[in-house]
């Protein structure tokens, strides 16, 4: 810990880049790198943003599986956040996406947290 500094300013030169570029999947891929830097430090309401760019991102890229997996880490900050009920739904929602696109990472992720009580 203790290098959110480095970390976001490099994500956000990336970010730069991609938009430049309108690569729309490492936009995505910069945004979630981003929201992960916030969840560690515990900034929900930042992360919650920046996955929820992501998930724009990913779905404009029509990258099916970048979509699922940042569903499902969006769910996970909202739990963190103590937001229970809505991050369930949407891990709910990420069992259902991983079926349509047959990936057993996503779903066993999903299962894992849905069964926790």
């Amino acid at each position: 810990m203790g290098q959110f500094p480095d970390a976001h300013a490099s994500a956000k030169a990336a970010l730069d880049l991609y938009t430049k570029l309108d690569y729309k999947r490492g936009i995505a891929q910069t945004d979630a790198f981003m929201a992960m830097i916030f969840h560690t430090y515990g900034k929900y309401d930042e992360a919650l943003r920046a996955y929820e760019e992501s998930l724009v991102q990913y779905d404009a890229a029509q990258d099916g599986y970048g979509f699922a997996t940042a569903l499902f880490s969006y769910s996970s900050v909202l739990s963190s956040a103590g937001k229970y009920a809505r991050a369930e739904e949407l891990f709910r929602q990420c069992l259902i996406n991983s079926d349509k696109l047959n990936t057993r990472r996503c779903e066993r992720k999903c299962y894992s947290i849905s069964a926790t009580p």
